[in-house]
């Protein structure tokens, strides 16, 4: 009797021991894992997918919100918003450093083909309150114009390097605003769990290494 009470007591004392050195290991794992993030680098080439803050469309004239839908719409009487947060890229990275800059977009319904317009928000608005009818960001810097668009199911990649380098510069970054006179055209948003193939903002990095929180 005596005997299993003590090998019970071993077994116990074994058991404890081996959940404290788990929980010892884990912590190091976490506490190694955050280095390795803080000391990051941007090095030549890097590329950094700015996180997707807000997309939403809203229509001319109208006070009902769309940063719910899954998709954004563009046509004559709608207009799409993007919204991307820089406040990741390291800190010291200048417009210069910046080599290209895209913005992908997967194009899910065409039903009038035409061209669209890319510019910078002028602005500021938030996906789940902007609307058509009041305090609607208006379209600000041309990014490219003339766009075309006629097949569905296809991504556009629309480069927009010096729209992110003048924002890297200092202006205020109210996203990017879609609009168009002549096609009628859709777009997955990040709330599309269909077809997940929401807005895409990547940014190229050239020049020395940074540290960073990428």
């Amino acid at each position: 009797m005596l005997l299993a009470i003590q090998h019970a007591n071993e077994r116990r004392a074994a058991l404890s021991g081996s959940g404290r050195l788990l929980r010892s290991l884990g912590l190091l794992a976490y506490l190694i894992g955050g280095a390795i993030m803080l000391h990051a680098q941007v090095t030549a080439g890097d590329s950094y997918p700015a996180p997707l803050t807000g997309d939403a469309y809203v229509i001319t004239g109208s006070s009902a919100n769309y940063g719910a839908s899954p998709y954004i719409q563009v046509s004559s009487t709608q207009t799409g918003l993007l919204q991307f947060d820089l406040t990741n890229i390291p800190a010291g990275i200048t417009a210069s450093q910046v080599s290209v800059a895209t913005l992908r977009i997967f194009v899910d319904k065409v039903t009038t083909s035409g061209t669209f317009n890319l510019y910078s928000a002028s602005g500021a608005w938030t996906e789940s309150a902007v609307n058509g009818a009041s305090g609607t960001p208006v379209a600000g810097t041309l990014v490219q114009g003339n766009l075309p668009v006629s097949s569905a199911n296809a991504y556009l990649v629309l480069n927009v390097t010096s729209q992110v380098q003048s924002w890297i510069n200092g202006p205020t970054n109210n996203g990017f605003l879609l609009n168009s006179s002549s096609a009628s055209f859709s777009f997955d948003s990040k709330e599309n769990g269909a077809t997940s193939h929401p807005a895409v903002l990547e940014i190229n990095f050239t020049g020395p290494d940074r540290k960073s929180t990428l």
